[in-house]
């Protein structure tokens, strides 16, 4: 079954840029299923699925800076999928 997920505001973006921990809760609301949704069709097992979502994390915060979002619909969830995809 997909999981589905609100749009990312960028606004929600930049707060965890700026270090604000309620964004990033509410960053974690939102795509730590979706990470793990996405990690459960690897065929992983749970703990490695569980490994595999707090690296994608770690990734996430130190690249997040960096993120330049082109305006399009999705562009943060592609860009979270094609990090997910290389870790």
């Amino acid at each position: 079954m997909p999981v589905s997920s609100p749009g990312t505001p960028l606004s929600l973006l930049d707060r965890i840029c700026d270090g604000d921990r309620d964004a990033w809760r509410r960053l974690l609301v939102i795509y730590e299923p979706l990470l793990r949704n996405w990690l459960r069709s690897a065929a992983l097992q749970p703990a490695d699925r569980d490994d595999l979502t707090q690296q994608v994390l770690i990734v996430l915060v130190r690249k997040l800076p960096r993120f330049r979002h082109s305006g399009r619909a999705g562009a943060f969830r592609a860009w979270l999928r094609n990090v997910t995809s290389r870790n």
